[in-house]
């Protein structure tokens, strides 16, 4: 299943703001970040017509010993705590709905 048309519309500006967060480089976070994928050559809106897909459910952006620690507590930024699918080191098997409702009753006993 593809993305709703208008969402197409907003992703060229989501990876606009993402590829320009200078404070990552203020809050040491630099070393979280990846490098870019898409072709340089390439335009934004072209590139996420073409490649954008909405059909998985992306995990790990912010998992356990990578980027938040066991409290789900992130790196170097005090006081944020994340609780949803990023948490996730890998997709799980059952739906992730099911999955991050777990995580945040953990995490709301933790809190």
């Amino acid at each position: 299943m593809r993305g709703e048309a208008r969402d197409y519309d907003e992703w060229p500006a989501g990876w606009r703001a993402a590829a320009g967060l200078e404070r990552l480089r203020a809050l040491d976070l630099a070393h979280y970040a990846g490098r870019e994928l898409r072709p340089a050559d390439r335009d934004l809106h072209e590139y996420v017509r073409a490649e954008a897909r909405g059909f998985f459910h992306p995990t790990g952006t912010a998992a356990w010993g990578r980027v938040t620690d066991e409290r789900c507590r992130v790196d170097g930024i005090e006081g944020l705590v994340v609780g949803d699918a990023s948490l996730l080191p890998t997709i799980p098997r059952a739906n992730t709905n099911l999955t991050v409702a777990a995580v945040a009753e953990r995490l709301a006993e933790m809190l």
